[in-house]
Formats: C-alpha cells, sequence, structure tokens
C-alpha cells in the first residue's frame, strides 16, 4: 500500500547506541518505503535508506556498482553503504539542520530517482553478477 505522506520520528541515541528520547515528527512528501532508521546522536543525524523491492542475489552487487554517490555531493552529507545488510542500504550522516525536513526530503528524492535509473541500467547484467 503506497501513502502520499509519510511520517518519521527522529529519536535521540546516547553514546553507546541506545535509545534517549523522541526529538521530533517529520512529514515527508513520499517514499517513506526507503527509510529504515533515522536518529540523532552527537549532533550528527544518521539517515538510513534502502531499496523499495525484493531483489535477487546477483541484484545486490550491481546496485551498489551503479548507484552513483555523487548525486548528493551539493547535500553536504557522508554517504556509507551498508552491505552487510540483507538488502542494499546506505547511511547518510550530516550536522543536525534547522530544516531538516526539507533535506530528508531532498535526499530521498535523489535516491528514489536513483534507484529507478540503477534498475534500469542492471536488467540485463545478471550474466555479468552470477
Amino acid at each position: 500500500m503506497e501513502f502520499e505522506n509519510y511520517k518519521i520520528i527522529l529519536i535521540e541515541k546516547d553514546e553507546e547506541g541506545l535509545f534517549k528520547s523522541q526529538l521530533n515528527e517529520y512529514v515527508i512528501d513520499e517514499d517513506g518505503e526507503f527509510v529504515s532508521s533515522f536518529y540523532k546522536m552527537n549532533d550528527k543525524i544518521y539517515l538510513s535508506l534502502s531499496v523499495d523491492k525484493e531483489i535477487l542475489d546477483w541484484e545486490f552487487s550491481a546496485i551498489y556498482d551503479y548507484y552513483d554517490l555523487d548525486l548528493f555531493n551539493e547535500l553536504d552529507v557522508d554517504i556509507f553503504e551498508n552491505d552487510e545488510d540483507f538488502n542494499p542500504t546506505w547511511s547518510f550522516v550530516f550536522d543536525f539542520c534547522e530544516d531538516l525536513n526539507s533535506k530528508v526530503n531532498k535526499i530521498l528524492e535523489i535516491h528514489k530517482k536513483e534507484l529507478e535509473e540503477v534498475y534500469e541500467a542492471i536488467k540485463d547484467k545478471e550474466e555479468e553478477y552470477k
């Protein structure tokens, strides 16, 4: 089921990564199905995004190979690939900002568009990745 808007809750974690408090609730325009975690720790925001569908084993590496991290350079975020997760996942780390809602929506917009392009680019690459 798709929803037009999603609400995500920003939580604060302590030094050990344990829940400390609920900070705020944000409405994101769409694409909330990509969000796997969203928290603040030591004045940094951590936003983890994944894929929106089940992927095949060969697609895992292909998605990472074709996903362009440079598309996020203008947003002043650090990005890390989490290849230990079940599906491809990226962690975006950045400073807390007043317009956090807008920044998260922009990251999601770029992420969704890039995944659509990656899916198209790898659709005929199965033999290369087996």
